[in-house]
């Protein structure tokens, strides 16, 4: 390979970017290795489809074992991800509600 590793995710977003070009904000949200199809039921299913057959055009592997397919809730960069919009993931914010007050002022 003429680059070396560590550049390797740039150029994977890149040709992301442009072969998917059609299809980001659409029915795709990409987020450099990391990508999000989004829609109803039926839509969900045929943007899937074409996702996959995308991969398969271009030669893109996909790790199943990170893959989640038809799920009504997903947490995707420390946020939940449901049919009602984004949430603040409660585990995160925890530590923060927990804090005791100040008890001096300085």
């Amino acid at each position: 390979m003429p680059f070396r590793l560590n550049i390797a995710l740039t150029i994977f977003s890149c040709v992301i970017i442009v072969e998917f070009k059609e299809f980001i904000n659409k029915l795709l949200e990409v987020y450099f290795d990391d990508w999000t199809v989004f829609g109803l039921v039926k839509r969900h299913v045929y943007s899937l489809r074409l996702m996959l057959d995308m991969c398969r055009r271009y030669h893109i592997a996909l790790n199943l074992k990170k893959c989640l397919f038809c799920v009504p809730l997903v947490i995707l960069l420390g946020h939940m991800v449901c049919r009602h919009g984004l949430m603040v993931d409660l585990a995160k914010i925890m530590v923060i509600i927990n804090l005791e007050a100040p008890s001096s002022v300085k």
